[in-house]
Formats: C-alpha cells, structure tokens, sequence
C-alpha cells in the first residue's frame, strides 16, 4: 500500500494583488506520520508558503487538498480542529497562565459552552506533561523562559488535537538543547501518526528529523525528497549561494552539511 497523504499542493501558486507570482508553481505531498521540512534562503517564500498550507492566504493557481478536500470548501472551525498552526511571532497576553494556553487549544471543539470540560483539562494537561511544562500550569507566560515559552505554545498545539500541525521556525532563538527538545516532541507526534510541516534553517536538525526537505529558493523548488537526496553540495550551492561541505552517513544514517565559502558575486 502507498503512503497515506495528508496533505496535497498541486500547481500552487501565489502573488500579490496584479504583481506576477512570486511563489510557484508548487507540487508536493505531506504524509500521514510524516515530518516536512521547509527550507531555504531568507525570502524564499517559506512563510507564505505555510500560510498559504493553513489557508490564510488564497493561492492564485492551483489547490491546497486535506485529506483530499481543498481548504477553501472547509469552514474555519473544520480547520482549527484539523490543522495547528504556529507562526513564528506568535503573540499573546503575559499575563496568561500557561494553562490557559493550553486550553485555547481546545476553543475549535468547543459546541454549545465556552466554559472548560474535564475532558478539555485532560487534553491541556497531557499536552503540558507532553511538553514537560506541566510544573508551570499556573505561572504566567512573562515569568518563564523563551524556551520554556515555544515548548508552551507548542503544547496548545497538541491540546488542538489536530491531524496537521504547521510551525514557521519553531525552534528560532532557541540553544541547542531546546532545539532538540522541540524536533523530538514533532518526531514523537509523527510516530502517533500526525503529519508535521515546517520551516527551518536548520539544516542538519531537518536532515535528522525530516521524512522529506522541501528546498526553496525565490518560490521555486531546487528539491524535494529524502533529506539525503536533497542536502547535496549542488544543490545546497543553487539555493544558498554558499558551498557546502557534506558528511554523508553517521550513527542515524543522515547526511551532515557545512557551510564553507560564500560563491562570490552571485548576491552583489
């Protein structure tokens, strides 16, 4: 049996307003227990493109399918319970405890109260204890740690319980310890069988996380596979005007990349 696909681009495009497009043409597939990685040069077209995966914004050409059904046919409440989303300025109050961020979680299954269930702080807690921030329920979001902070969002994302989480630099500003934490918690999600797509650049945390790469530059693809078929000097070189040194195999079998010098005049 073939792959069970969560998520289906096919001919996506986008621009703004009577300007040409700028992101596209686009075809790829996001799997069920599946992790994909977003990468690429700063102005790619990374967070448009997840913007466009979570219906935020309307593609010019083209079709964005869950579970075989466009976005545009879902209503917003159909899609807060399918799809978390997490950008990468995601703002709320300080003065929010982390549970209640948690529980916000849970607003799109919400029907007739908009008090919280049993069931509602069952779902918030496991999220919490998923995330190891269960010792902070009842701190407020400006007394922890920027860390501490994406493991929290990330859990209000969980308590979601959706089949598709989409997170634009997830791991941004963080030390490698909850860099790690953070790709172990998704790898964990996809392992129960959620689908996660992303964005990063971090290219050896997606080269050991990701199931596939999706290597943009300027809205078109370079790549898209396996992160050994992908992260290649060539192509490494074609989207980031850098050459790169790459160690291929490892105890996890996943390839290493280095950048080693800037191809000159190619940005002047």
């Amino acid at each position: 049996m073939g792959e069970v696909v969560a998520l289906r681009v096919t001919d996506l495009s986008f621009g703004y307003d009577d300007g040409a497009s700028f992101l596209g043409p686009l075809d790829f597939e996001i799997g069920k227990g599946g992790l994909t990685a977003i990468v690429g040069p700063n102005g790619a077209g990374k967070s448009t493109l997840l913007r466009l995966l979570v219906g935020f914004l309307s593609p010019r050409r083209g079709a964005v399918l869950l579970g075989g059904k466009s976005l545009s046919d879902l209503d917003l409440q159909t899609r807060a319970r399918r799809i978390a989303f997490l950008p990468q300025d995601a703002r709320l109050p300080d003065d929010l405890t982390v549970r209640r961020i948690a529980l916000l979680g849970r607003y799109p299954h919400k029907r007739y109260s908009l008090f919280d269930s049993d069931d509602d702080l069952r779902v918030a807690d496991d999220a919490l204890r998923a995330t190891d921030t269960i010792q902070f329920a009842e701190r407020t979001l400006s007394t922890i740690s920027t860390g501490e902070r994406q493991r929290v969002l990330l859990a209000g994302a969980m308590a979601q319980a959706p089949e598709l989480y989409v997170l634009d630099e997830p791991t941004s500003a963080l030390d490698p310890y909850y860099q790690l934490s953070i790709f172990r918690i998704l790898r964990g999600l996809c392992d129960k069988g959620d689908a996660v797509v992303l964005a990063t650049h971090d290219l050896n945390l997606a080269g050991r996380f990701a199931d596939r790469i999706l290597l943009l530059r300027s809205g078109k693809a370079v790549a898209y596979g396996p992160p050994a078929s992908v992260l290649t000097t060539e192509q490494l070189r074609t989207a980031f005007d850098v050459s790169f040194d790459v160690l291929e195999g490892g105890a996890d079998d996943c390839p290493r990349v280095y950048p080693a010098e800037l191809v000159e005049g190619v940005r002047s």
